[in-house]
């Protein structure tokens, strides 16, 4: 649901305002399905469906989109008004590509991709899609992530470069705590191999930990991932090693597969030359994907400005 008082305006009514909203995400449902962008719901309404306590409330409504619908997906959202919403800064640029409806205010979190999960973003869409549950949300009928999903996904906000965030917005441990509680045999029995199939092993050693799975190896994030991440085309290994380093939980070393140790020996004669490159992709990375998203969206780049 979208929260009222998060996007009411000034001069209108909440409720107007509300209703505003739910059309302008029943909009981008509507976009999606005339499309054929297959998407999941995900955040606080599908914590409601599952019957677990949401984290904390948020004015924006999540979907997690098949990636290869991103780009015709985002210039239909373009043309109804739909711009990138400010962004906090950051290392490494999250998953979400941060929309805000003009004329409503509504604001919309689209994820082609999901942060500490380093397979093929396709990969890790397949997976969630496989595992979808029905959802009716803005009076559509949709899918949303499953339960065992919800549950990642949910500790997975905290656990990458974010865990090392103070309290309010750290509620990891509470989380657990409640997870612990609820997940069923036959969940807990599924996670290491929806863990794995994810390529979320360095983001989800907290959580394994918890629950007294034993620490899975974490493997090199794929090139693809790392692209589209980084939000450049020219990914090596360097790269993508310091985005696996970003990905993992603080405070919990694991193993690592072969090819992450490939990758150390290769930087190891080429640190001191590779620092210029890192840092390039490092701290461009959040202007290269704001770019990105105002192309898709089919701004200029001084309508991207006045969007901000």
């Amino acid at each position: 649901m979208v929260d009222d008082s998060l996007n009411a305006r000034p001069g209108i009514a909440p409720t107007a305002a509300r209703d505003d909203a739910r059309a302008a995400v029943r909009g981008v449902l509507d976009q999606a399905a005339r499309l054929g962008v297959r998407a999941l719901m995900a955040g606080g309404p599908v914590f409601v469906l599952h019957g677990l306590i949401s984290p904390r409330p948020s004015p924006s409504t999540n979907l997690i989109i098949d990636p290869a619908g991103e780009t015709a997906l985002l210039g239909a959202l373009g043309a109804d008004g739909w711009a990138p919403a400010p962004v906090r800064p950051s290392l490494a640029p999250g998953g979400a590509l941060g929309l805000r409806h003009g004329p409503s205010g509504a604001l919309l979190n689209l994820y082609p991709l999901l942060p500490g999960f380093g397979v093929h973003p396709a990969v890790v869409f397949e997976h969630l899609w496989e595992w979808r549950v029905p959802m009716r949300a803005f009076d559509r009928d949709g899918h949303a992530v499953d339960r065992l999903v919800t549950m990642i996904l949910a500790v997975h906000d905290n656990l990458g470069p974010r865990a090392a965030a103070p309290p309010p917005e750290s509620v990891t441990a509470f989380l657990i705590d409640h997870f612990l509680a609820e997940i069923s045999n036959d969940e807990l029995e599924r996670l290491p191999v929806l863990i794995d199939g994810l390529g979320a092993q360095a983001v989800m050693r907290r959580f394994c930990d918890a629950l007294g799975l034993p620490p899975m190896a974490a493997r090199m994030p794929s090139r693809a991932y790392a692209a589209q991440r980084w939000a450049r085309d020219d990914v090596d290994p360097g790269d993508r090693l310091l985005l696996a380093s970003l990905d993992a939980t603080p405070g919990y070393r694991g193993a690592v597969q072969r090819d992450v140790r490939w990758a150390r020996r290769w930087m190891l004669p080429r640190g001191p030359f590779a620092v210029p490159h890192l840092l390039g992709t490092l701290l461009g990375a959040s202007r290269r994907r704001r770019r990105r998203l105002r192309d898709a969206l089919g701004l200029s780049p001084a309508a991207g400005r006045r969007a901000r």
